[in-house]
């Protein structure tokens, strides 16, 4: 006789489903940051003069002002990998053209510090501390940058970047917020433009997270 086959139901698939999402609880940060940099647009374009036409670089920013969103997965105890947006904005009139959009895998030189919870049950051990970490970037930056009254009022670039940052996270609390003061820089090494170009950013500012 042979050995009967077992199917699992849609309730043990339920039951699996839910296992598996609570082994994964405290995994996932979003992250929303403030800072100081810029993200800039240099292109060569031929500039007509009174005379002749030159080939001049013309370089244009949005800054000083800096955001950032992102959100995050632990994938091991001393790595995280995050899908992150930065813009570069200035306020005065505001303007915000140049994106950064891509994957920022981040190295803890010690580990990576997991999501606290109040327990129920009893006291609750909480260790307020910075866990350093370095990392690195890469993604597609697009942009364009108006400015009506300039001899060349407008560029536009997109390309792939590639960047690096360095900084900490500081658990703040037991409810899984956290601060991370952080520095990035990033420039693009492959361009869709025919025109020389690079697009570049840099942010000095603090990140907070939430991990859930």
């Amino acid at each position: 006789m042979k050995n009967p086959v077992w199917r699992p139901s849609l309730r043990h698939w339920i039951v699996m489903l839910l296992v598996g999402l609570n082994a994964e609880a405290g995994d996932y940060r979003v992250l929303a940051g403030l800072g100081f940099g810029g993200t800039g647009i240099v292109e060569d374009q031929t500039v007509s003069g009174s005379s002749s036409s030159t080939v001049s670089s013309i370089s244009k920013s949005e800054g000083p002002g800096m955001f950032t969103l992102g959100i995050e997965k632990i994938m091991t105890d001393h790595l995280t990998l995050a899908f992150d947006h930065s813009r570069g904005f200035r306020l005065g009139p505001f303007s915000s053209g140049v994106s950064f959009t891509g994957f920022t895998g981040r190295y803890y030189l010690s580990p990576v510090p997991w999501g606290n919870r109040d327990s129920k049950e009893g006291p609750t051990l909480f260790v307020k501390r910075f866990h350093s970490y370095v990392g690195l970037q890469t993604g597609l930056a697009t942009g364009t940058i108006d400015r009506q009254y300039d001899l060349v009022p407008s560029v536009t670039a997109s390309g792939i970047y590639v960047g690096f940052n360095v900084g900490f996270d500081l658990p703040w609390n037991t409810r899984g917020l956290g601060l991370r003061p952080e520095i990035s820089y990033s420039t693009t090494i492959a361009s869709s433009t025919p025109n020389p170009t690079a697009l570049e950013l840099f942010f000095v500012g603090c990140q907070v997270y939430f991990q859930w």
